[in-house]
């Protein structure tokens, strides 16, 4: 097992490192027929997204929240916001202990997590701070790991958080989506 989680971590340092890369080039073949787009003027984001993908009405606490349409390729991605206290000086001189009590938390929930890779990236043109993590979720009938991102970024007195999961067997489509939408992210204000 152990020896599966190493290759995967080498794997995900990869798209990592394609996830940045993809925000200074964006994706080309974004046409009307095949991406959506979502805008909300009040929180101040656009965002578009494959019709592979629907909207998600089960993350109640999202402003934004989708889902793959394939079953077979589960992956959900969701965006929060929240009004923030902080500056944009004082969220990055927290980032270490940002990370640090999301690895707490994460542990409790899921003992055997592990942050994958942390550091500085960009959302909408905007300097943001990019987690990776994987974790397996556990009950009586199934055991799964999942890939798990989050981008967070402060702008306009507004904290926004970009969640990405998915199941270790469908991570890699699901990337390359995931690597898309976030490429289309434009703040509106």
């Amino acid at each position: 097992m152990r020896r599966f989680i190493v290759g995967l971590i080498c794997r995900y340092d990869t798209y990592i490192i394609a996830l940045t890369a993809c925000l200074f080039f964006p994706q080309s073949g974004i046409t009307a027929d095949n991406y959506s787009v979502y805008r909300n003027d009040r929180v101040g984001f656009e965002i578009t997204y494959p019709n592979s993908w629907e909207r998600n009405s089960l993350n109640t606490n999202a402003v934004f929240a989708i889902k793959n349409k394939n079953e077979k390729k589960l992956g959900v991605l969701s965006v929060n916001v929240a009004k923030s206290s902080m500056n944009k000086s004082e969220f990055w001189n927290n980032t270490n202990t940002f990370v640090r009590g999301l690895e707490q938390d994460l542990k409790k929930r899921f003992p055997d997590s592990e942050v994958v890779e942390h550091g500085k990236t960009y959302l909408g043109s905007q300097p943001a701070y990019l987690i990776s993590y994987i974790y397996t979720v556990r009950n009586l009938s199934f055991e799964r790991q999942i890939v798990a991102f989050q981008v967070i970024c402060i702008h306009s007195n507004k904290m926004f958080l970009i969640n990405f999961e998915s199941p270790d067997y469908s991570f890699e489509e699901n990337v390359i989506n995931f690597n898309s939408i976030i490429a289309t992210f434009n703040f509106r204000n």
